[in-house]
């Protein structure tokens, strides 16, 4: 599969630099990488699935979904407090790295916050490990010995 998704990747980014140069510009070979890197995925997966049977496709993509748009909600938010911050044009230093921790810290606590009203199960996974402790994985399994 490493070789099939390099020959794509080669392809595309002939493709995108003989073709489409005046369109994508400088981007096409980040195009064609992330398209190659998507073609690698779902080749990977469908010889995964052929060998093992199903996987649990459905509740991974449904989790997927839900982080996604979850990171949608939050990335429209920082966009929404950088706008609103004026932080372009401040010109204190001091005062840019407190805007931007303050717009971080939202935007982690509203992330966080979706995450859990959609009862992402990672979210839950994540509290548990850190309610345990450090060093420990799930299930409680000690990581450090």
């Amino acid at each position: 599969m490493a070789f099939y998704s390099f020959a794509v990747n080669v392809l595309l980014n002939y493709l995108f630099m003989k073709t489409f140069f005046q369109t994508f510009l400088n981007g096409g070979p980040a195009l064609a990488t992330s398209l190659a890197a998507y073609f690698n995925f779902f080749a990977l997966f469908w010889v995964f699935r052929q060998r093992f049977g199903r996987l649990g496709t459905l509740a991974a993509m449904v989790s997927v979904a839900k982080v996604g748009v979850c990171s949608a909600v939050m990335g429209v938010l920082c966009y929404a407090m950088l706008r609103l911050s004026g932080f372009a044009g401040m010109e204190s230093v001091l005062g840019r790295v407190g805007v931007f921790t303050l717009i971080i810290a939202a935007a982690t606590g509203v992330y966080i916050w979706l995450t859990w009203l959609c009862k992402c199960e990672e979210v839950h996974e994540v509290y548990g490990i850190v309610k345990r402790g450090e060093g420990r994985g799930a299930g409680g399994v000690d990581l450090e010995a």
